[in-house]
Parts: C-alpha cells; sequence; structure tokens
C-alpha cells in the first residue's frame, strides 16, 4: 500500500514478491516487522529490523524515533521505505502512522484516517494505541488527537468509533441518492458489512439504525418486487435494535402500514423454512421481532396481523376428542369453531392456502421447537449446540408472551398442550444442566402461564373453589378412566381420594406399573394424546404428559404468600434473575414483563410484585456490596483460628457482637410456618466518629424499619499481605495501600470477599441496659437507657425464611445455626426503604376479594373499549354541572365553549356563579332535547353570605377552553385522563376540580395522590387559598415541613387545630352571651353550646323574622347589634348599609358557628389524641392527601380504621409505578361487593420522564418503567390536551410544543415585558454551543454510566460567572446535566472556580434533567456530555424535560454534529440550527430586575469561539470588577 511518496507498508511477502516489488517501486530502505530471524536481503537496499511482536504489552514506541530518523533518511535522498509484518493490520501501520505524522506534520487523527482510507483492515492493538497517543502528546505539549474511551470491556481508540459512522455516512449517501429504487446490489454490500459468521456486528447495526436507514430507504420500498433475503434481514435485524433502545420504534409501520402485511407474512414464513443449524441464530431475530409485535398491540396495523393468526381455526390442527375435551360443555365455542371451518370450506383454493398457512403457523412453530430439542439432546452440546439453545430459549420467551395475555391465549395454550412441549423439555437432559439454568427456569414459567387459574373461553379469573372443582374433574375423569381402560392393573388408583393420587411422585409409581400400551390407550381416552401419536411416544413421555394433566399445582396466592419478603443471599446475587446493570438488548432471561394486557388481577398484582422485589433486592444488592467494601472485611488468625474483622468503616454498616433468636411461636390454624420469630442483635457504636451526628442516625432507627444482617468471610488474609515477595513484614503505609487497592472499586465483588448468608429483619425496639424495651416515645431520653455504646436491638424475622432455614438444617444435618453466624448489620435509608411494606400490601391485596369498579376492571386488565370509562360512555354522566366560580364572567363561557351555541337564562348574572347545561349529555336521558351541541347557563347556587374576604377566596384564573373541559371531565363520574405540557397549569386544574367536587358534593370524600412531596405540597398551598374550610384539609405521610403555610395539616396537626377551633368557638359563643347580657357557662363545652343555640339564640330569631315585616328600622329590632357591630369593627367585612340580606348574613355567620361546634363535640368524648386523629381522617376530613409510597405502606391501616372515600385525583400520573398508581384505587372495602369510587381523575405528562427504575434490565426488559397513565395513553383512552402554557418565552416553546398537539401560548406570555425583552448580555434567547472534541478528548467514563465532559463543565460553569457578572441572581439559575458524573464533575468546578468567592455564589441548583423534573428556573445552563454515542439520550423525553425547564433563557453546551444526526432529535436540533453554534454576547449591557423594556444602549456584539477564550474574557472582567470596587 502506497501511503505517500516515500512510504509504503504491507504484510508478509515471499521473497520473490517482495523482489518484484524492489524493482518496480524503486524501493531503496526496507522496515521488516515480522520478528524472522535472518531475513533474506537484497544488495544495495538498507535495513531496519524491529524485533518485537504484535501485543498489548510490547514496547513499541522505543523504536519510534530509530524509525522516523530511517524513513527522514531515504526521504532526503529521494529513496522509498517499505513496511512490513506478518498480515500489515498492526504492527506495520503503527510504525507507519507515526512515520507520516511527524514527517508530514499533521496529527496523529489525521494520518490514522490517511492510511485507513487506502488500507480500511489496520487495526493497531490497544497497547500501541496508547504508545501512539503518548507519542503525539509529547510532540504536542501534553495534547493528542486521540483518546482511549473508557467504560467498556475493552478501551477502544476514538477514531473507531469515527471509522464506524463514517463508513455508515457514505452508506448513508449511495441510498440518498437511490431512495426512488432499490439498489440490490448496495443492499447485499450492507448486509454483507454487517454479517459474521455466526451473527451479527452489533455496532454497525446501530449505526445503520442511528443514521435512520430504515425509515429513508428501507421500509417504503420494500414490497414482492423487491424482496430478498437481505432485504428483509436488514428490516428486521434494524427493527429489533430500535425495540431494544425503546425509540419510537413502529414510526415507519404508522406512516406506511400497507407494507406490513407482506412484510409479517415474509416473516412466518422464513421461520418456518428449514436451513443449516448455524442459521438459527437468524430466526432468533425473526421470532424476536414477532415477539415485540405481540408487545405492541395498540398499533392497529400490527394488530390486525398478529391477532388472526391465533384464531380458532388453529384447533384443526388437533384431534376431534382433544377438541372436545377443550370444548366440553361449552355450546357456544363449539358452534363458533363449527361456523369458522364453514366458512373456511367456502373459501376458494388460493384463499384456503393463505388461511392454512396462517392457522397452522404456530402449530408448525411448535413442532419445529421439538424437533430441534431433540437434535439438541442427540448432539451432546456440540458448537452447534448453541445456537439450538438460543433459538429455544427465544421461542419459549414468546410462547411465554404469547401465553400471558388472553387475546392470543385463548386458543394457543390448547395447541401447547397437545404438542407435549412443556413434557420434553421437562424430560430433557438440558434443563438439569449448568447451561441450561436459564432454559429451566424459561420452562418453570411457561408452565406457571399454561396452568393458570383462567376460564380461557370467557377470560374470566377463577376462584379458588373453581380451581379445586376443576382439578376434581380432572382427576375424577382420570379414575374413570382407569376403570374403563385398566381395570386390573390400576385398581389402586381409582379406588383411592383425590389428595392421595394427584402428586407427581404416586401418579409416577402408579403409571409405571402398567404397560405402555395400556397407559397409551389410557390417555388417548382422556384425550391427551391422538391416535398417531400412540406408537411414537415413550414410556417415559407418556408418563409426563400424564403427570402435566393431573398434578395438583400450587395456587398463585399460595405462592405468593410462601415467598419471604426480604431477600435472600440466593436472591441478591442470582445473576439471571436480577442481572447486574450491564444490560444489551439481547437477554433471554425467566422475567415478567408488564405490557399492554394481563390475563387477571392476580396476574397484573402477582407481576408487579415480582418485579418490585427483584427491583428492590438490585437496590439492596448495590448498597451491601458497597457497604462491606468499605467495611474492608480482612481475614486474622487467633489462637490458630481464623476469623474476619473489619479494618475500614461506613456509615451504614457495623460489626455484630452476637446474635441469636429469642422467641419462636406456633403456627397460627392452617399454616405452617410460626407465627412470629424474633431474635435479638448485639453491636457497638464506635466511639471514634469525627461527626456525632453519624451516631444519632443509628440511634435514630425506629420500629418497623428494615436491616439486613450478613454473615461475611474475608479473603484478604492479613498474615500473608504483611510480607513481601521476598517474605520480608512490611510497613503500616504499604499494608494500607495494598488493602486499599485490593477493596478498589475496579475489582470484583467476589474475589474481596464470601457472603455467606444475608437475612432480612424488622426492628421492633431497642432493649435498655435492664433488659427492658425502649419505647419510640422515650428516645429523646435515651442517653439514661442505653449502656454506653452498647446497643441490643430486638427484630422480627420472616417467617417463611426462618422455616426454609430450618427444613434445609434438618435436611442437611447441620448443626451451626446462620441467625447466631451474622457479623455485620446494615441498615438503609428510610426513603429507601419502603419495599416491605409495598409487598405486604400486595400480598395483602392477593389475599383479599380485590374489587375494583366496574367501569374499570376490564380496562386495567388492557381489554374493552378504551373509551368505556369515560363519562360520555359511563351512562351516569350530569348534564347539568354547578361550577362554582370557575367561570370569571359571562364572556369567559362563551370563549370556553367555541365550539358550542350558549344560551343564558334571561336573570342571568354577568360574574356569575354558573350552572351549565350540557344538552349533548341531556340527550341521553331527554328525547325533546334537541339541539345536541348548545349549552344552557344560569345562575348557579350563591351564598347569601356577603362577606369581602370570601372574594378574596374566589378563582381569578381565566381557564381556556381545554382547561375547562378537563375540569368539566374531572367534575363527571369515571375516567378523566388529563395530558398537561409543561407549565399549561396542571395544579391549578387539579385545584379547581376538587373546589368544585368539594362544593357540589359535601358528603364524597376527595383522595388526592401525588409521586413526590413537593407537587402534595403545591396543592396545598393553593387549596388553601381558596374557598375551602382548612379543617376538611388532611396530608398523611412526612414532606409537610416543606410546606410553605403557617398550618399544620399531618394527623396531630389537625387534631390540634380541632383543639383550637373548638376552643375560638366557645370563645365567640360566650362573646354572643354576653352581648346579650345573658348568665349561665353556656361556653363550658359543645353540649352546652348547642342548649344555647337551640334554646335562646333561635327564638330570639324567630321573634326578629316576625318583627322585621313590620319595621321600617330593622337595625334597632335586630337581636344581636352587639355583634354585629364587633364584626364590622375587628373585621371590616360588611357593607354600610344594613339591611335584611346583612342580617341574614350575620344570622348565618352565628349559626355557623355553632355548627361547626357540633363537629367537635366528638373530639371531647375521644381523649386520645390518637383516637381523635383516627375520627378526623375517617369522618371529618373532606380532603385527603398523600403521596402514592405513604398509600402503598399505610393501605392495611386505613382499611382497618373504616377509611373511604368517592374520589381519586392522581398528579404527576405518568411518573408512578404501574403497582403504586393501582394500589389507591383499594384502599378501602368494598359495600355490598361494589366500589364506591365514582372518579378517577389522572393527570400527568407521558413524555416526560417515566418512574425512575434502578435496573436497566427490569427498565427495558420488563417494562418496568412504563406508568399505567402510559398504559392508558398506549391503549387509546381517550385524553384531554392541556393546549396553552405560561411558563416560558415563546421562542424557547418551540423546542418541545412539536411534541404536543397545538401547543401555543397564553396572552400574558406574549404581552409580558418579561418575556418579550431578550436577556441583557446576550445577542440571543436561546442557543446550542457548539463544543467539540478539546484537543481530541471528548466525555471520558471513568466508571460504568459516569460520564463526564471537562469542557463542557468549564464551559457551564464560566457560563454561569458571566450571568453574576451580568447581575444576574444566582437563584435564578440551575445548571442541569444528563450524568451524575458531570453534575460532580461540574460541582467540584464550581467549588475551585467560584467556591471561595463571596460574590459569585452558588446556582440555584446543580443537578441531573432527571431530578430536575417538575421545577423550573428563570435560566438554564445545560450540559449534554456525550461526544461518542448519544447514549440515552436517545430517549427525546428526557430532552423534552430538559428543553422544558427554562422560563427565559436557555443555553445548551454539547457536541452539535452528533445530536444532529439523532432522528429522534431532529425537530429539536432543526430548531437549534436557526442560532449560530458559537456563543454570542453583547459586552456593555448589564442585568436589571427593572428591565421592562429593550436596551437602548449601543450594543459591542462579541463571539465566542471556545471555552479558553471565554474563560479569559469572564476572568478579567471579574478582576477588573474587583479592582474598581477595591478602588472605591
Amino acid at each position: 500500500v502506497n501511503i505517500s511518496k516515500q512510504i509504503m507498508f504491507s504484510g508478509v511477502l515471499k521473497f520473490e514478491d517482495t523482489l518484484q516489488l524492489v524493482l518496480n517501486l524503486g524501493i531503496t530502505h526496507i522496515i521488516d516487522c515480522t520478528n524472522i530471524p535472518n531475513p533474506k536481503k537484497f544488495d544495495g537496499i538498507k535495513y531496519l529490523q524491529i524485533p518485537i511482536n504484535d501485543g498489548e504489552t510490547e514496547k513499541i514506541e522505543k523504536y519510534f524515533d530509530t524509525v522516523i530518523k530511517f524513513v527522514k533518511e531515504a526521504k532526503d535522498s529521494d529513496g522509498k521505505v517499505l513496511i512490513y509484518c506478518s498480515a500489515g493490520v498492526s504492527r506495520s501501520p503503527t510504525l507507519a502512522i507515526i512515520s507520516l505524522m511527524t514527517l508530514e506534520n499533521i496529527s496523529l487523527k489525521e494520518s490514522y484516517h490517511h492510511i485507513n482510507n487506502i488500507r480500511p483492515i489496520i487495526s493497531p492493538n490497544t497497547g500501541f494505541w496508547r504508545q501512539m497517543i503518548n507519542y503525539e502528546m509529547t510532540l504536542k505539549n501534553g495534547e493528542s488527537t486521540v483518546s482511549m474511551l473508557k467504560g467498556m470491556k475493552k478501551a477502544v481508540p476514538s477514531v473507531y468509533l469515527q471509522r464506524q459512522r463514517t463508513k455508515a455516512v457514505e452508506i448513508s449517501k449511495k441510498f440518498d441518492i437511490n431512495k426512488d429504487k432499490v439498489d440490490e446490489v448496495l443492499l447485499k454490500e450492507v448486509y454483507q458489512n454487517i454479517s459474521k459468521e455466526d451473527s451479527y456486528n452489533k455496532k454497525k447495526i446501530k449505526y445503520l439504525e442511528y443514521y435512520h436507514f430504515l425509515e429513508d430507504y428501507l421500509w417504503m420500498s420494500f414490497n414482492e418486487k423487491t424482496y430478498s433475503h437481505e432485504y428483509l434481514m436488514l428490516i428486521v435485524i434494524i427493527f429489533t435494535e430500535k425495540y431494544k433502545s425503546r425509540s419510537d420504534v413502529w414510526k415507519c409501520v404508522k406512516d406506511y402500514p400497507d407494507n406490513f402485511n407482506f412484510f409479517f407474512k415474509c416473516i412466518l414464513k422464513r421461520l418456518l423454512e428449514h436451513g443449516e443449524t448455524k442459521n438459527l441464530f437468524k430466526k432468533v431475530y425473526l421470532i424476536g421481532l414477532l415477539d415485540a409485535f405481540m408487545q405492541s398491540l395498540e398499533i392497529e396495523v400490527i394488530k390486525e396481523n398478529v391477532v388472526p393468526v391465533c384464531n380458532i381455526l388453529m384447533l384443526s390442527n388437533i384431534s376431534k376428542k382433544q377438541r372436545d375435551v377443550y370444548f366440553g360443555n361449552n355450546i357456544k365455542i363449539r358452534k363458533f369453531y363449527n361456523k369458522s371451518v364453514f366458512d373456511f370450506e367456502k373459501k376458494s383454493d388460493e384463499e384456503k392456502e393463505e388461511a392454512k398457512f396462517y392457522f397452522n403457523f404456530y402449530w408448525e412453530l411448535l413442532k419445529r421447537f421439538c424437533n430441534i430439542l431433540k437434535d439438541f439432546e442427540e448432539n451432546d452440546y456440540t458448537e452447534e449446540s448453541i445456537y439450538r439453545l438460543k433459538y429455544m430459549e427465544k421461542c419459549l420467551e414468546f410462547f411465554i408472551d404469547i401465553e400471558s395475555q388472553l387475546t392470543t391465549r385463548r386458543f394457543f395454550n390448547c395447541l401447547l398442550k397437545a404438542s407435549h412441549l412443556i413434557a420434553f423439555c421437562q424430560l430433557s437432559e438440558l434443563i438439569t444442566t449448568d447451561v441450561g439454568t436459564n432454559f429451566s427456569k424459561l420452562v418453570g414459567k411457561l408452565i406457571y402461564y399454561s396452568n393458570f387459574e383462567i376460564d380461557e373461553i370467557y377470560g374470566k379469573s377463577l376462584t379458588l373453589s373453581e380451581v379445586e372443582k376443576e382439578h376434581y374433574k380432572k382427576i375424577g375423569e382420570l379414575q374413570k378412566a382407569c376403570l374403563k381402560v385398566a381395570n386390573e392393573e390400576l385398581h389402586d388408583f381409582y379406588c383411592l381420594n383425590v389428595s392421595a393420587i394427584d402428586n407427581r411422585n404416586v401418579i409416577k409409581k402408579l403409571a409405571s406399573q402398567v404397560s405402555g400400551e395400556t397407559l397409551a390407550n389410557l390417555m388417548e381416552h382422556l384425550g391427551l394424546i391422538n391416535e398417531e401419536e400412540m406408537s411414537k411416544l415413550t414410556f417415559p413421555q407418556l408418563i409426563e404428559i400424564l403427570i402435566l394433566h393431573s398434578e395438583r399445582h400450587i395456587n398463585q396466592r399460595d405462592q405468593v404468600n410462601d415467598q419471604p419478603l426480604f431477600p435472600s443471599e440466593e436472591l441478591i446475587w442470582d445473576e439471571e434473575l436480577i442481572p447486574y446493570d450491564n444490560y444489551k438488548g439481547d437477554e433471554i432471561l425467566p422475567l415478567d414483563k408488564l405490557n399492554l394486557k394481563f390475563l387477571t388481577l392476580n396476574d397484573y398484582l402477582i407481576r408487579n410484585f415480582n418485579l418490585f422485589k427483584l427491583e428492590s433486592t438490585f437496590e439492596i444488592r448495590q448498597e451491601i456490596e458497597e457497604t462491606l467494601r468499605r467495611m474492608m472485611p480482612v481475614l486474622v488468625y487467633e489462637n490458630l483460628k481464623s476469623k474476619t474483622e473489619f479494618y475500614g468503616q461506613s456509615n451504614k454498616g457495623l460489626q455484630i457482637l452476637s446474635s441469636k433468636i429469642v422467641q419462636i411461636d406456633k403456627p397460627k390454624v392452617g399454616e405452617k410456618v410460626p407465627s412470629i420469630v424474633k431474635g435479638e442483635i448485639q453491636y457497638v457504636l464506635p466511639d471514634n466518629y469525627s461527626n456525632i451526628n453519624k451516631k444519632k442516625e443509628w440511634d435514630s432507627i425506629r420500629k418497623h424499619d428494615v436491616c439486613f444482617l450478613v454473615t461475611v468471610k474475608a479473603k484478604f488474609d492479613r498474615e500473608i499481605c504483611l510480607r513481601n515477595e521476598s517474605g520480608d513484614v512490611i510497613s503500616n503505609d504499604e499494608f494500607r495501600e495494598k488493602l486499599f487497592a485490593f477493596f478498589s472499586k475496579n475489582n470484583n465483588f467476589f474475589d474481596m470477599m464470601e457472603v455467606v448468608n444475608v437475612r432480612g429483619c424488622e426492628v421492633e425496639c431497642f432493649i435498655d441496659k435492664y433488659g427492658e424495651p425502649i419505647e419510640d416515645y422515650e428516645f429523646e431520653d435515651n442517653a439514661k437507657k442505653f449502656d454506653g455504646l452498647k446497643r441490643i436491638m430486638r427484630v422480627i424475622f420472616d417467617s417463611n425464611q426462618f422455616q426454609k432455614d430450618y427444613i434445609k438444617r434438618v435436611n442437611n444435618k447441620v448443626d451451626s445455626d446462620i441467625y447466631s453466624s451474622f457479623n455485620v448489620i446494615i441498615k438503609r435509608e428510610s426513603k429507601s426503604n419502603n419495599f416491605k411494606g409495598v409487598l405486604e400490601t400486595i400480598r395483602q391485596l392477593l389475599n383479599t376479594e380485590c374489587v375494583v369498579p366496574t367501569w374499570l376492571e376490564d380496562l386495567l386488565l388492557g381489554y374493552g373499549d378504551p373509551s368505556s370509562a369515560h363519562y360520555k360512555e359511563i351512562g351516569t354522566a350530569n348534564a347539568t354541572l354547578n361550577f362554582n366560580d370557575t367561570f370569571l364572567d359571562k364572556d369567559h363561557v362563551i370563549e370556553s365553549f367555541p365550539n358550542n351555541e350558549v344560551f343564558f337564562s334571561e336573570d342571568i348574572k354577568y360574574n356569575g356563579p354558573f350552572k351549565i347545561t350540557f344538552n349533548d349529555l341531556k340527550l341521553k336521558y331527554d328525547e325533546n332535547c334537541k339541539n345536541s351541541t348548545s349549552i344552557s347557563v344560569e345562575n348557579g347556587p350563591s351564598d347569601k353570605c356577603v362577606l369581602k374576604n370570601d372574594m378574596n377566596k374566589k378563582n381569578k384564573i381565566r381557564f381556556t377552553p381545554s382547561q375547562i373541559e378537563a375540569i368539566k371531565s374531572g367534575m363527571e363520574p369515571g375516567l378523566t385522563m388529563i395530558v398537561g405540557p409543561p407549565g399549561t397549569g396542571k395544579t391549578d386544574i387539579a385545584v379547581q376540580i376538587i373546589l368544585n367536587l368539594y362544593h357540589n358534593y359535601p358528603d364524597q370524600r376527595m383522595l388526592i395522590v401525588t409521586k413526590s412531596n413537593q407537587a402534595l405540597n403545591q396543592m396545598f398551598e393553593k387549596l388553601i387559598l381558596l374557598d375551602i374550610n382548612v379543617k376538611h384539609l388532611l396530608r398523611l405521610g412526612h414532606g409537610e415541613e416543606a410546606l410553605q403555610t403557617e398550618e399544620d395539616f399531618t394527623r396531630y396537626g389537625r387534631v390540634n387545630y380541632a383543639e383550637n377551633m373548638r376552643n375560638i368557638l366557645l370563645g365567640k359563643v360566650k362573646f354572643i352571651k354576653d352581648s346579650l347580657k345573658i348568665e349561665g357557662d353556656y361556653e363550658y363545652s359543645c353540649e352546652t353550646a348547642a342548649q344555647f343555640f337551640k334554646i335562646i339564640l333561635s327564638k330570639m330569631w324567630r321573634k326578629f323574622i316576625v318583627e322585621s315585616k313590620e319595621s321600617t328600622n330593622i337595625y334597632e329590632s335586630f337581636p344581636f347589634k352587639e355583634y354585629f357591630e364587633k364584626l364590622e369593627k375587628d373585621d371590616n367585612i360588611y357593607p354600610s348599609t344594613f339591611n335584611f340580606d346583612i342580617a341574614s348574613a350575620v344570622w348565618k355567620n352565628i349559626s355557623d358557628i355553632f355548627m361547626e361546634l357540633s363537629k367537635y363535640r366528638s373530639l371531647e368524648l375521644l381523649k386520645n389524641k390518637k383516637d381523635q386523629s383516627e375520627y378526623l381522617l375517617t369522618k371529618e376530613a373532606k380532603i385527603v392527601a398523600m403521596t402514592c409510597t405513604h398509600a402503598a405502606l399505610k393501605r392495611k391501616d386505613l382499611v382497618e380504621l373504616g377509611f373511604t372515600y368517592d374520589n381519586i385525583l392522581m398528579e404527576e400520573s405518568a411518573q408512578i409505578l404501574e403497582v403504586e398508581t393501582f394500589i389507591p384505587l383499594l384502599l378501602q372495602d368494598p359495600i355490598n361487593n361494589s366500589n364506591r369510587l365514582k372518579r378517577w381523575i389522572m393527570i400527568g405528562d407521558h413524555n416526560q420522564l417515566p418512574p425512575i427504575i434502578q435496573n436497566i434490565t427490569f427498565q427495558k426488559y420488563s417494562n418496568m418503567e412504563q406508568s399505567l397513565f402510559t398504559r392508558f395513553v398506549r391503549l387509546g383512552v381517550p385524553i384531554i390536551y392541556l393546549d396553552k402554557q405560561g411558563r416560558t418565552r415563546d421562542e424557547i416553546l418551540q423546542l418541545y410544543s412539536w411534541r404536543y398537539p397545538n401547543l401555543t401560548s397564553l396572552p400574558h406570555v406574549q404581552n409580558n415585558n418579561q418575556f418579550k425583552v431578550n436577556n441583557p448580555g446576550f445577542v440571543h434567547n436561546f442557543q446550542f454551543i457548539d463544543v467539540p472534541d478539546t484537543n481530541g478528548n471528548g466525555e471520558i467514563c471513568p466508571k460504568p454510566y459516569f460520564y463526564q465532559n471537562i469542557a463542557e463543565a468549564e464551559y457551564s460553569v464560566t457560563l454561569f460567572k458571566y450571568l453574576r457578572l451580568l447581575g444576574y441572581p444566582a437563584e435564578k439559575i440551575t445548571i442541569l446535566t444528563t450524568y451524575n458524573g458531570q453534575a460532580h464533575l461540574i460541582r467540584e468546578i464550581w467549588r475551585r472556580r467560584c467556591g471561595d468567592s463571596k460574590f459569585y455564589g452558588s446556582p440555584n441548583k446543580i443537578a441531573t434533567v432527571d431530578v430536575f423534573q417538575g421545577q423550573q428556573n428563570d435560566y438554564i445552563i445545560l450540559s449534554l456530555v456525550r461526544t461518542e454515542n448519544v447514549g440515552y439520550l436517545r430517549d427525546v423525553r428526557r430532552f423534552i424535560v430538559a428543553m422544558s425547564r427554562a422560563r427565559l433563557g436557555l443555553y445548551v453546551f454539547g457536541k452539535f454534529s452528533l445530536f444532529e444526526q439523532c432522528i429522534e432529535l431532529n425537530p429539536i436540533m432543526n430548531v437549534f440550527k436557526t442560532k449560530p453554534m458559537s456563543l454570542e454576547i453583547y459586552e456593555n449591557e448589564m442585568y436589571s430586575s427593572e428591565n421592562e423594556t429593550e436596551s437602548d444602549i449601543s450594543m459591542n456584539k462579541k463571539i465566542i469561539q471556545n471555552v479558553d477564550e471565554f474563560r479569559s474574557f469572564v476572568d478579567k472582567w471579574y478582576r477588573e470588577k474587583i479592582s474598581s470596587k477595591n478602588n472605591s
């Protein structure tokens, strides 16, 4: 390869070839890198041999100077150099790259790309790359144009990724040229480019997908004329890649649906084709995509093609007898089958062939699976077995997904059982081997779903009694068959009772007593096999099929009830169930999935139970590993016995002195496990804590907190490590260095220590030095109770786990007790320690008859009409609604219903309140109502009270039409779904709905549920400003301390409030009594006050009414003049002219006092504050608020108290886990087997970030990040979109408004000067500032997912400094980033650059985008970090959140060329393209809070080219400013 005039290189050459090159090309110098001794040489040719191997540890850099000198000598003499090695891939290219870089004075990056373009296969090893980078840094003052990318299994140079992109771009250009026609040659070239012998190049696939070849080229042109195997597989592969990344997978399918039918049929045909075993990896992709279709049935064109394949004609593949067994006594389904067969027979031959292909597909696929399993067993785990195993696992995953939703399960399950696939799997040797562990778990999951407790035809959940009845029926039929077919051989079988014969061992033993022929006849008689199979199936297979049919299965409730809630060490480190955070998307795992549909409510709860437990266990694993690593267990020897000591310390972990079981109670009636197991744990708090707060943390542990007890064995041997290689004792410093290196995060956790046991426990109490329990209320005085630093904690262990441990101990005949061997106790933060409470709640729901509203049940499971719960369809909608103060005036009513004709009553008041009749709803009840689009408006009920302070509590917001529709829907019965884009007033709407329901239905109770305490507090702060009596507000849970009000809305706060109000009201009674000069202690209690009102005051009022009719001066005859004058004097709240309306208002005021007092009488009878708080919760509170977590934790307590509610309003619904959304529906017991819930209002935004899931496997594979709100949106539930925002400038709005239908700004955004005036000191109000790889260095990743970018971090902090120099308030500035690593780096740089300066101060927040969701600020600085790969920023929801946090200014730092290429981000990047990519500022414009108009100052624009220039500019200005300040 000729790379320049002087330099050539190649792989190894024969002597004759080299001679030819020398003669033809004029070679004068040869560099030999082959390490071959005594190579042949030519006369007159200068030689240089580099004796080096192609290894990463080889030091090639020591030859660089020698080689460069040699090449320079050739250049100076007009000669030519040939460099060669064995393959021309690593050694010779390395020397060629260095030579070209040095002699041509170009960068390492440029030199590599130049040579790579000529010879694409070059690939120097990692070690050589590091040495080349070091060499360039030596030449260029510490800078290099190439970096090694960290965070992967193997470091790679950044140019490799650029090379892949370059290739993708080249292909992309070819596609662009050929968009209108299919280039078969190009397709084959691309396919070959990504293909390997037995797989595909995933990195290349990612680039194909990233550059949207599927959308722009492949999909549009795919049809019968253009079809080829390569074409099909390219589409399948890229679809699969898109599905793994959870990007907008089916966009092109929705845009061009006509292509899907043919594409789908092609996939089915390819799956049934025979081929080489090595090609099974292609079928894995095909099955995977078919499974993705199964998970995406909300897409209409996918549903139309996928669901019909699972039609009833599938049953034609089984025998008539098997069909008869399936149909049973169900005449309807039998008729439906016969009708389908009749319709099939009427089709033409061509139509029959096509229909037959579809309804035979799954049967053929099942048979193929069984054949491949057979091949696997017969070939003794050859290399081809790997492909078979992967294929079978993928098929099992697919079958599980078919079985787990009724739409596809109904007829498939019958086929699955008839194929005997499960029996064959159970009998295979694979299921017992280590390599088949995952296979075994998948088979177990398939067995679970194939026997699910559901009526497959009607989709009805079976009760325990129905399951029992069905089981007895099966055994009865089996016994009858035995009597008929094998009377003598199986005499014992049909004479025994059911419970004696329905287990695996008994069935196997009895069936083994008959011949294979007799057993086959028996099973054919039962319809378990057909006649053809009688001679083909082996005896063990027949027995296994019979066992699977007849054995008793543990019911679903018992399976969950028998599970320990605390994870043990086996589950914590089971990497197949709980993988470490390295999900690639190709894994096949035995995990539950949360998708669109569920079989029953039990299925729904069990899936959520399992996944919630696994996700919690993953978090527990991380904390245990981190804690134990910090504690540094070391193996020491004492009296020749080894033990583990701890040389480090952790805030979350302490060494245990002793542990023991102190109480084991007998099982309850009907249970097998102890009713309670208690233990005592002793530990000592270290006395060398530098911070007393750390000690307080351990003493702040309370009842019901969860801790983990661990038995750990060290692997770091102190005696061995105290000596060096020579056997000499090392110093303490050297020992500590060894110790810290051993426990560094780079090392494998299990190389450091062995975790023998982990058991969870719940804290019951502490024990004092006298052996007495210390109750919670005594903790404030605990110094006198505790024995110095020694602590004794009494804990409650999991009874299920204890029983398992006991059985294991007895069976293994082991003397040691794990409960006395713990040596570490680990505590967790309370906010992350609620998993046990949530799991207990789900288990409680499984053990109770869950009754959800009838109008919700089908929708929750994903079936039926998605609009069935909407108020227009529910059948109980109110045609007339009282809107109270929702509308400001008549004009507001007209504006709010632009598509309706509005009719006002003649006596209508201009300012309302208004009651509106919707004639479209009235039509359902009144046939005489003709105009369905009109609405009738009349005066709403108004309070006779004319108090001025009530006017201050009226609504002042002019709601938009979409907001009015949301409020209207929320007032109607049924489900209301409101999608609120950023800044559209979601909280205001929620508050108005609550207010209207509060006034319209005073007997109903409202439950408010949010994800965060912050959202709950925001809602409460607005509620108390409206016309709601604060005594009816109650807030449960923690977080109330952040509420910016003087009121205390907690339980005990409400008790104190009630007591205080009672005293105030009794004081008013005393004033009234004194003003009337009446004797008596009527103010003594609520009871005496009631007598006073009834006997004396009511009589006075009735007398006044009579006299006022005859009197011309009613004020004189008014009996409560003194009370009125006191009110007028103190509060100035009445009009100056006294009339009967005012008198009535005063009387109502007095009546309200006594009415209120009557409600506090119960508190006089209940002396205990706990009882009083529970009374207020269940009887007095009308609006009860809590977080979803609190609802999950306290469900049992609330139900036991008899808590009831009629309406639920959920804020932040799209951020709440599916199960945490569901639990609040069931915080009350059903009444007469029905749920009293009338309304469910869900407010959220599925276009922003979903619930946070720590483990990416559960997040992506199990779809655990999907909220119930998002699932409802996918199902097509009617949605109200809010379409007016009032938060941000119009020009910033366009960055995310494309994601929401018709989103525009409210008038105040367009008219308010705050939004009209440009940001002082900036040319633009928003910009994307391009930050390319600085000196070849962009993103770095020092540990997995901990991405950082030093240039962007410096830029962000420098911009913050610039804003402060301009005068912007620090609290109005927030710095956001997309990765935790970058947030840490920005904080560190801020500390170094600004921490010592009082002038700069601190930004409002430095946080990640995820953490800042739900918050906003005026000016946002955003760092995107990534420069090599878009990563999870490709999820447009994260970008929507990031773009919508700023009100007035948004400045984004990132690598524009990278994000510009991402198809998902195109709408955003196209807006950024309208602005320059360099930061543009005005030098002489300052910020002022009083700026309301554009500045008239002539401004000098400055363009910032890079971070170094900007930092110099800002630092210089700062010094000048400080100097000027000092001089003044």
